[in-house]
C-alpha cells in the first residue's frame, strides 16, 4: 500500500539515526529530571560546557544562547555517533541491534561523561550521582533508538558486509566433513 524508500547512504542514515536517537535521549533525560527528579542537567548542558567556562555555565545555564549552543553541540555529537553506529552495523550485521545499541549508549556515556569529562573536555564536571544515573539511562535509550532507526530506515544492502566478519563463521566450517570414499 505504502512504499517506503530506504536510505542507501551510510552517512545520511547515520546522521538521521543519530538525530532520532538524540531526540529520544533528550526526551528521556527531560522526563527523568522533570517528572522523576533524577538529576538536574541533561546532554545539551554538558555539551554547552565544552564551549563555556564553568563560571558562565553556573550563572547562565538557563540563558537562551547557552541552551542553543548546547542543543546544537549535543545534536552534532549524536549525529556523529549515529554515523559510527551505522558503520558498526554494516561491519557486524544488524542482528542483536538492541544489545549493540545498549553497548553504543554505554560506550558513549563512559567515554564522554567519564573519561573525556575527567580530562577537562567540559566545564560541567564533576557531576552528582543522580546526574550520572540520568545520563546512563538516557544514553542507553540513545543507543537503542539509534540502532533501531538505522535498521528500520536503512536499505538492506548496507548491512551485508562484503567480507567474512568474525561474528559469522563460514557455513562450511560448521558442517561436518564427509569422509573420503575408500580407494
Amino acid at each position: 500500500m505504502f512504499s517506503t524508500k530506504k536510505i542507501k547512504d551510510r552517512m545520511t542514515l547515520g546522521i538521521v539515526s543519530g538525530l532520532l536517537g538524540n531526540l529520544a535521549k533528550q526526551s528521556t533525560a527531560s522526563i527523568l529530571i522533570r517528572v522523576l527528579k533524577i538529576g538536574k542537567s541533561d546532554g545539551p548542558t554538558y555539551a554547552a560546557g565544552i564551549f563555556m567556562p564553568k563560571s558562565t555555565m553556573f550563572f547562565k545555564k538557563k540563558a537562551k544562547s547557552v541552551q542553543i549552543i548546547g542543543h546544537v553541540a549535543d545534536n552534532i555529537i549524536g549525529a556523529m555517533l549515529g554515523v559510527s553506529a551505522v558503520y558498526l552495523l554494516s561491519f557486524t550485521g544488524k542482528d542483536h541491534y538492541v544489545t549493540k545499541g545498549i553497548g553504543l549508549g554505554h560506550l558513549s556515556w563512559t567515554t564522554m561523561y567519564g573519561f573525556l569529562a575527567k580530562m577537562g573536555a567540559t566545564s560541567m564536571y564533576p557531576v552528582g550521582a543522580k546526574n550520572t544515573i540520568n545520563s546512563l539511562i538516557s544514553h542507553s535509550v540513545f543507543g537503542v533508538v539509534t540502532k533501531y532507526a538505522a535498521v528500520k530506515l536503512g536499505d538492506e544492502g548496507l548491512f551485508k558486509p562484503n567480507f567474512q566478519s568474525l561474528g559469522k563463521p563460514q557455513q562450511e566450517i560448521l558442517q561436518p566433513r564427509k569422509p573420503n570414499p575408500p580407494s
